[in-house]
């Protein structure tokens, strides 16, 4: 899942991943999106296993990590 840092209502992305993930209960993988590159908030992310990315984002980045984020998941397998 891909989420922007700071949203509406003094939320954040990392509280909504975290929040989607209780509601599902499984972790969801995140990327998370942000004009803020204060250390506080790429650490937040990593924190949570996380990855981060500051904006502008520049589509070969996003790419890539989307790449690295899908080779994480074990395939699921039909049935």
């Amino acid at each position: 899942m891909i989420v922007d840092y700071h949203l509406d209502c003094n939320e954040t992305g990392i509280g909504a991943l975290e929040g989607l993930s209780e509601h599902w209960r499984q972790r969801l993988p995140g990327i998370l999106i942000s004009a803020d590159i204060s250390e506080q908030v790429r650490d937040a992310a990593a924190s949570r296993g996380y990855l981060y990315l500051s904006k502008p984002v520049k589509p070969a980045a996003l790419r890539n990590l989307v790449r690295r984020v899908a080779r994480r998941q074990p395939v699921a397998e039909s049935g």
